[in-house]
């Protein structure tokens, strides 16, 4: 809702009254404001997605180095019962 501001006021002579604020006649754009959240909505969205993609890769990744550590272990521990058994005969 819009007031009249005297010509007083305008000009500078009179000081603004609290009952001459004037209101604002442009409405604010909602629109754009509810894309803008929207965009933003999508952008986390997809920030989050890449985190559990890596996250993922990363737990596979875990998985691929623990088994490959394991059959290291494993061929260590042939190597050594092997080695063991030749000195024996020596």
């Amino acid at each position: 809702m819009s007031k009249k501001v005297s010509k007083e006021v305008i000009e500078g002579t009179k000081p603004l009254e609290i009952d001459e604020i004037i209101e604002p006649k442009d409405e604010f754009d909602l629109s754009a404001l509810k894309s803008d959240i929207a965009n933003a909505e999508k952008e986390r969205q997809e920030l989050i997605q890449e985190k559990l993609i890596k996250q993922a890769d990363f737990q596979k990744e875990s998985e691929n180095f623990q088994e490959k550590t394991e059959k290291a272990q494993n061929f260590n521990e042939w190597l050594v019962e092997f080695l063991e058994f030749l000195f024996s005969f020596a």
